[in-house]
């Protein structure tokens, strides 16, 4: 056994248009509320708790270089109504700037609009139904404001953008050389890297191309989202790259917690890194001889969490709450002959029969809700089972078992006496489970105590990464 262990790593409304006098250039905006929106909107919620103000995210695409200052409004309507009952009308301007960002090399600028507005009266609010702005940017280079070129290399049809087409135009070469595309200007043309998952990433010779390894790589320099991230350079002290050499990183997918909007189009969990090769040296991490000597115990087993998640079924419930993911488990009818659902969750190397579950459950209809739960077979010994709540709206409900976790495959099964849909969002499966390797990695996260680990299963000499 080794002492050594690897840490493993809407659809809208929208018209635009652009016009450019020398470096600055204003990208036209309209937007217009549809009835079925205003109606998905005003819709009472399913409980008492006061919602917060909705907000619609639109995203403009902005020319490569661009870079956004102000957002001027030309003509706003706006209808008086009462007050619409738990939700909190918006007390700022109803339409501000909010992130930038990047998308498949494309660069955006976020636009936030606020449709329920505070009124000046006591149990009013005021209804934003269309808006039109002017978006000013400063722009390196002359967009181009022709025609769609034939066979252009964009991703068709995404509709992330209100401005599709002109981010066609603008992009047309970048996109066809997206490894080439640097998404800042004034830093250095490199590799794009998508990552998907967290985990410790190598990329030798092989993998990089020639304009990043032919100069002196302790040059090389990593970014994601404009933040430098250190790095390990394998073997370049000598100044030069060679074919045994590798760039090794801990990588992230992407994790956007405390936004203030979810359905701005931001359905992704992949996230991108620059590399680039420039002249003054790059930020490496630190390293430490981490041989124990201390003989503190060693643990035989830690909790861990397991995410369960399908993304194959999408439904508008809570479509302009902030915060909430549109896409779901496929629903399943309870009350009827094979009115149940059944989940493969897989849990390496279990230590012990225990596990505790978590589900987040959404009720699709206006009724009572209840669900039964199983591992395996075997029922649960604390939570409810089964678990209620009423209402077209979200649950959370956590079970515990003391026996029926095996280490491998296992099934999870949700099953309802009543006749109504259920649709389940994710499932979160906390257990314990060994310090032993999978396809040479691990994982692990420890309370802070004096302790050593003997990790095994690995194929040669791991990384070990401190996060």
């Amino acid at each position: 056994m080794s002492r050594r262990w690897t840490l493993a790593i809407f659809v809208l409304l929208v018209v635009s248009s652009i016009c450019r006098a020398s470096d600055i250039a204003a990208i036209r905006v309209a937007w217009r509320m549809s009835p079925s929106q205003k109606i998905s909107l005003l819709a009472p919620g399913s409980s008492e708790e006061i919602r917060p103000a909705p907000v619609v995210a639109l995203k403009v695409a902005l020319p490569p270089g661009a870079v956004t200052s102000a957002i001027s409004i030309e003509h706003l309507t706006l209808t008086g109504m009462a007050a619409p009952a738990r939700i909190k009308p918006w007390k700022g301007a109803p339409v501000i700037l909010g992130a930038r960002g990047i998308w498949k090399g494309v660069a955006y600028q976020e636009v936030l609009v606020y449709p329920l507005l505070a009124g000046t009266q006591p149990g009013q609010v005021s209804f934003l139904q269309s808006f039109s702005a002017s978006l000013a940017i400063t722009a390196n280079g002359a967009p181009r404001c022709d025609s769609l070129p034939e066979g252009l290399s964009f991703p068709a049809q995404s509709g992330l953008f209100i401005n599709e087409g002109q981010a066609r135009i603008w992009y047309q070469g970048s996109l066809k050389l997206a490894r080439e595309f640097s998404p800042e200007s004034g830093v250095p043309q490199g590799l794009r890297i998508q990552v998907s998952q967290d985990g410790i990433i190598r990329m030798d010779k092989a993998h990089l191309p020639t304009a990043l390894t032919s100069g002196d790589p302790r040059d090389l320099h990593l970014r994601c989202r404009g933040v430098e991230i250190p790095i390990v350079v394998e073997g370049e002290g000598d100044g030069s790259f060679d074919p045994s050499d590798a760039v090794v990183f801990y990588g992230q997918k992407l994790s956007i917690r405390d936004r203030d909007i979810w359905n701005g189009g931001d359905f992704t969990d992949t996230n991108i890194y620059w590399l680039t090769l420039e002249g003054t040296p790059g930020l490496r991490m630190a390293s430490v001889e981490a041989e124990p000597t201390q003989g503190f115990p060693t643990p035989p087993s830690f909790d861990t969490t397991v995410h369960v998640e399908q993304n194959n079924f999408f439904t508008t419930v809570n479509h302009f709450n902030p915060n909430r993911d549109l896409w779901y488990m496929r629903p399943y009818y309870g009350g009827s002959p094979g009115g149940s659902a059944t989940f493969a969750v897989t849990l390496p190397h279990a230590y012990g029969s225990a596990a505790q579950v978590t589900a987040h459950l959404l009720g699709f209809a206006n009724v009572s809700h209840a669900v039964h739960i199983t591992l395996n077979g075997a029922t649960p010994t604390s939570g409810g089972n089964p678990a209620t709540w009423s209402g077209a709206g979200f649950t959370m409900q956590t079970w515990g078992f003391t026996s029926g976790l095996v280490s491998g495959p296992n099934s999870l099964v949700l099953s309802s006496d009543l006749g109504d849909y259920q649709i389940p969002d994710y499932f979160d499966v906390t257990y314990g489970r060994t310090f032993d390797a999978d396809s040479n990695g691990l994982l692990i996260t420890d309370a802070n105590a004096n302790a050593q680990y003997v990790s095994a299963g690995y194929s040669g000499a791991p990384y070990v990464l401190d996060l």
